[in-house]
């Protein structure tokens, strides 16, 4: 997995207001990094296995989440047309379900400026730990984010800046968070959010720069005021996200929660799935795309898949729906 470049060598660190903590340093996510770990490594039964693994965890907390692509998979390409003016391609993730929207889908360009999205938050509980006996067990941890966001897939890009919302279930205790993430630096909003609330996140370039970005989050359901913060960021540019995504951990990608059905919805003409791509700014439906569907894992374990983007309908709107029982899945 790739790590993100030294920050001392761009500008995330030069003048940005309130720059979130690295994740490695935040106790909160670092403890729950730990928390996850000493569960699955109490399952390996093995305390060499465990001294091992703490070293990894501390290694892999800054690594990549970029969407990781099975080597061998039922169908890693599958040419669809959402439209006769733009091409939708169909491929496979093991932690990644949504839409890409890219400027060319056979030679991307980092021509990405805005992206926007509105979705429903999730109603979550404890999936399966993948066992031989396919039970679900309450007793462990379950994390997925549902998000929008600017880069992290072209090319395995090590660039990703994101804002959305954290669905997580813990010894069966459900909580939502709302954050953004400028990779590998993670900040939760200070907003309550709940299932069923109406979410709208933005992601800009403000206007005359190459690396100043506005955030922007908002509960519509509540009726909170909007959260906006200015941020610096060096990214691609390379792609515009929409996406369900399961948590990485220690032992790879972990468990993916139950959910319901998540849609992304266009609200009005400002409020929905729109992004700027070069010249053009529009729906989903206005790109080139990439639909992606997250499988239970790689090479010979990529069996069956766990969540499927549908297709993306003449409004620019789609679905992220929950397939079937997730088994854990180790990379080591």
């Amino acid at each position: 997995m790739k790590i993100l470049q030294d920050h001392s060598k761009n500008d995330i660190n030069s003048g940005a207001k309130d720059m979130p903590v690295l994740a490695g340093s935040n106790p909160n996510i670092f403890s729950e990094l730990l928390r996850g770990f000493y569960k699955k490594a109490a399952s390996k039964a093995k305390t060499t296995a465990l001294a091992l693994s703490i070293t990894l965890a501390i290694s892999t907390t800054a690594s990549s989440i970029y969407a990781q692509t099975p080597q061998v998979k039922p169908q890693s390409l599958i040419a669809q047309t959402a439209s006769s003016d733009h091409t939708n391609l169909r491929k496979t993730s093991t932690n990644w379900a949504g839409i890409i929207a890219i400027s060319n889908a056979a030679k991307p360009e980092p021509a990405v400026t805005s992206v926007s999205g509105a979705w429903y938050v999730p109603k979550v509980q404890y999936g399966c730990t993948g066992d031989s006996s396919g039970a679900f067990d309450a007793q462990d941890t379950y994390v997925m984010y549902t998000w929008v966001g600017i880069g992290g897939y072209v090319n395995k890009d090590n660039t990703l800046i994101q804002i959305g919302t954290k669905e997580r279930v813990d010894d069966g205790v459900v909580r939502y968070v709302a954050w953004y993430e400028l990779f590998p630096y993670m900040q939760n909003i200070p907003i309550s959010i709940k299932p069923g609330d109406l979410i709208y996140a933005n992601v800009s370039l403000v206007k005359g720069t190459t690396d100043m970005w506005n955030l922007k989050f908002q509960d519509l359901t509540s009726g909170k005021p909007i959260y906006t913060k200015e941020v610096y960021y060096n990214a691609s540019r390379l792609s515009a996200d929409w996406v369900v995504e399961r948590a990485t951990g220690v032992w790879g990608v972990d468990y993916l929660p139950k959910f319901s059905k998540v849609n992304f919805v266009n609200i009005n003409e400002t409020i929905g799935n729109y992004a700027t791509v070069g010249k053009t700014s529009g729906r989903i439906s206005a790109f080139d795309t990439y639909s992606i569907d997250m499988y239970a894992g790689e090479g010979k374990r990529s069996v069956h898949k766990i969540a499927t983007a549908s297709k993306i309908n003449k409004e620019g709107m789609f679905d992220v729906k929950y397939d079937v029982c997730n088994p854990f899945v180790s990379q080591i």
